[in-house]
């Protein structure tokens, strides 16, 4: 035994120096990298332009992508700081969550003061209700009205929406909120958005009389066209409008200046946009 442990006393300093000249050999070969700087990268890996704005849905978590340069430098390490951190906040491993609709800016820095920022933007992409403008129309037979549906908030992604009638006999309306009156009576129209199921109505008032026209085109070989022939009912509170076309119109009669295409509106009651119907007039020779 006292020739084991006289063994090992023996040996113990050349182990010693075989572990430190390693040891040595080691950390004399390493060389620490100083980091010389940091840059956000956009959805691509590329980094980020001056105008660049990372766009973030509200309450869904997104990982900050950046890049410390050297690639291989030897701290890594960097924090996250928010300008309103009302809008936003960022985790300590770069994971951002927007809390409310609004823009501020984000930055990351290095160990060694090295930073970058970039501007986000946090929207509320999900729809959260639906309007109808106007909340009610009034319309006489054979007229038309336009709606349309206001989708909440601005921001949301999926504004697709889906009209429907109660009563198909008094009015019908198309996937593009116009409305076609058929008959006198009353009725609601309904729209509904595809994302969240979200409603709202409209009353729908249809009368008897009223201006309309009886054609929808009309095809003339001469420069002057009494649109009064092509118009049905009470004129009391119609009034005709050119939407396009080289031409002037006096009262009903329109004049063409070159040959071409015209089409004419015929509007009821004060609001031009509430009630109407649509003439296109082909003037060749």
């Amino acid at each position: 035994m006292k020739k084991v442990v006289i063994s090992i006393l023996i040996l113990l300093p050349f182990v010693l120096i075989v572990v430190i000249s390693i040891a040595g050999r080691i950390f004399g070969d390493y060389d620490y990298i100083e980091v010389v700087g940091v840059s956000f990268l956009d959805e691509s890996g590329d980094v980020v332009e001056n105008d660049y704005c990372l766009n973030v849905n509200l309450g869904e978590p997104v990982v900050l992508k950046y890049q410390v340069y050297p690639s291989n430098a030897s701290n890594q390490r960097v924090t996250f700081a928010v300008t309103d951190t009302s809008i936003c906040s960022v985790s300590v491993n770069g994971v951002l969550t927007g809390s409310s609709v609004g823009r501020t800016r984000v930055r990351v820095t290095t160990y060694n003061a090295h930073s970058s920022e970039i501007e986000v933007n946090v929207v509320d992409k999900n729809v959260s209700g639906v309007a109808i403008v106007p909340e009610s129309i009034t319309g006489y037979v054979g007229g038309n009205a336009q709606l349309n549906a206001i989708v909440e908030p601005s921001t949301a992604e999926n504004k697709a929406v889906v009209w429907d009638v109660r009563n198909s006999q008094i009015c019908v309306v198309d996937e593009n909120g116009v409305v076609t009156f058929l008959r006198a009576g009353s009725t609601v129209i309904t729209v509904t958005t595809v994302d969240g199921g979200f409603s709202d109505e409209c009353e729908v008032t249809v009368l008897g009389g009223g201006a309309v026209f009886n054609t929808t085109r009309v095809t003339t070989d001469t420069p002057t066209v009494d649109l009064s022939e092509y118009i049905e009912g009470d004129m009391t509170n119609a009034h005709l409008t050119i939407m396009s076309g080289d031409c002037s119109l006096s009262g009903t009669v329109l004049t063409f200046n070159n040959t071409g295409v015209a089409q004419v509106k015929l509007y009821i009651g004060d609001d031009s946009t509430a009630n109407y119907t649509t003439l296109m007039i082909i003037y060749s020779v």
